[in-house]
């Protein structure tokens, strides 16, 4: 196992804002990460002048901001795509698509923020070949006459049990990410322009957790608990322990990532992330940024390895597991479409197969009994572990972002959605709405 070199200062904690730096580092893999940029984080409680990012929904998307064409690194498939299955990129991908060398370029000692200290949790795998608990039933099981628990099953999810919305808040620029802390109680969720990441205590108290970091789109809660986050404009992947955000990954063979838009994580630490191109392609009144890779991944981060799972130009968002962790759904706002990916025992991605069509397909949710969520143009898309559409849960004609359960018993539903018509977001132009009562639960711990 390769150590990784982090260099974190403390952060200086209110009950509005919390200051940060987070210094990068790089690590031997296969397909090697390093961690993002050293970046400032400014205290402040005023996000009404903050920079803006992009997103890859709401709006014109387009196909995401497509990078130069792939050359001759695979055959695309219906998403646009390349072979999947723990993509091995070594030297260039096709003409004109460099993306570095194997060679293992940690920091040296003096380079400028590294610090002295050396960590090798970027996640608490444990022994990453340990069969996957069933994490989808564990917080409703039936215990048995012997102390063994039963998985609790559900019917079939009866769309119109499904009740109407209600608004939290409206006051924000292009809400994302959210997650529920089933030990804190609270709501974390993200507003990407304001470059802040709010928490919400039910029923209706707010207040910001970390300020400046990067314009974080998705959230997500690793094996410990602890938050982690996409890292949208900085183009990282960091975890907040309470205290110290830290940067865990930041390139890929020493070339920069996209736009870390979405994550995930298996119930062994392992961490799942998409990285398009929207925080990068000049949309939406942001200052567009080069693109080292000339695609747009899908990967796979452990505590010793970042692999590359899925390669495509069709802008892979949002990202999450069905409840027994067999299958890893990708959404692809480029093409509208949703796949599902079969996950291995030591967690690489095969047999990738198209599971729905959805328009402007965004980040999603997954309940208790298998149904996806997925963040639409219409609403939220409800569909069946078949993939078989049920209905479009309503957003009042905004554009659906993401979704969440959570709540005391799960069954409240979270939505963070956005304006249509707001090409380039303003204060007030985005929300996020509650549903009560849904007929299936979420899973405790999941985004």
């Amino acid at each position: 196992m390769s150590r990784v070199r982090q260099c974190v200062r403390p952060l200086f904690v209110s009950t509005l804002s919390i200051v940060a730096v987070a210094c990068g580092s790089s690590t031997e893999q296969s397909g090697r990460p390093g961690a993002g940029e050293s970046r400032d984080a400014s205290a402040t409680t005023d996000t009404t002048d903050a920079s803006m990012r992009s997103h890859g929904s709401g709006g014109a998307t387009g196909s995401g901001g497509t990078p130069a064409g792939p050359g001759s690194g695979g055959t695309p498939g219906a998403s646009g795509g390349f072979p999947s299955g723990g993509v091995a990129v070594g030297g260039t991908m096709g003409a004109g698509c460099a993306v570095g060398s194997d060679a293992a370029t940690d920091l040296p000692s003096d380079s400028p923020g590294a610090g002295p200290e050396l960590v090798s949790d970027i996640v608490d795998a444990g022994a990453k070949d340990a069969s996957v608990r069933d994490a989808g039933a564990a917080h409703d099981a039936g215990t048995n006459a012997d102390g063994s628990t039963t998985p609790v099953t559900y019917p079939p999810l009866q769309f119109a049990k499904i009740g109407r919305s209600t608004v939290v808040a409206s006051t924000f620029f292009f809400t994302e990410g959210p997650v529920w802390d089933p030990k804190k109680q609270v709501l974390f969720f993200s507003d990407i322009n304001a470059d802040s990441v709010y928490r919400l205590t039910l029923p209706n108290t707010l207040d910001v957790v970390i300020d400046h970091i990067g314009n974080t789109d998705g959230l997500a809660l690793d094996a410990n608990g602890e938050l982690i986050g996409a890292g949208f404009a900085s183009r990282d992947v960091w975890r907040f322990d309470g205290t110290n955000v830290r940067s865990l990954v930041g390139d890929y063979r020493t070339h920069k990532l996209n736009s870390p838009d979405d994550l995930t994580t298996r119930s062994d630490g392992t961490i799942y992330f998409t990285d398009p191109t929207f925080g990068i392609n000049g949309s939406q009144g942001f200052a567009a940024q080069a693109a080292e890779l000339c695609f747009q991944g899908v990967y796979r981060l452990t505590s010793d390895a970042l692999v590359l799972e899925d390669m495509s130009t069709a802008g892979p968002n949002g990202v999450n597991f069905s409840p027994d962790e067999s299958t890893l759904y990708v959404s692809y706002t480029g093409s509208g479409q949703v796949f599902a990916f079969s996950v291995a025992r030591d967690g690489s991605l095969h047999d990738k197969t198209l599971f729905a069509n959805v328009l402007v397909a965004d980040s999603m949710c997954v309940d208790a009994a298998g149904d996806v969520y997925v963040a639409s143009a219409l609403g939220v898309t409800v569909l069946d572990p078949h993939g078989k559409q049920l209905g479009v849960i309503s957003t009042s004609g905004q554009v659906a972002t993401n979704c969440t359960f959570g709540g005391p018993d799960q069954r409240t539903f979270f939505m963070t959605v956005h304006s249509a018509l707001a090409l380039v977001p303003s204060k007030g132009t985005s929300s996020l709405l509650r549903i009560d009562a849904m007929p299936i639960p979420g899973m405790p711990g999941r985004n």
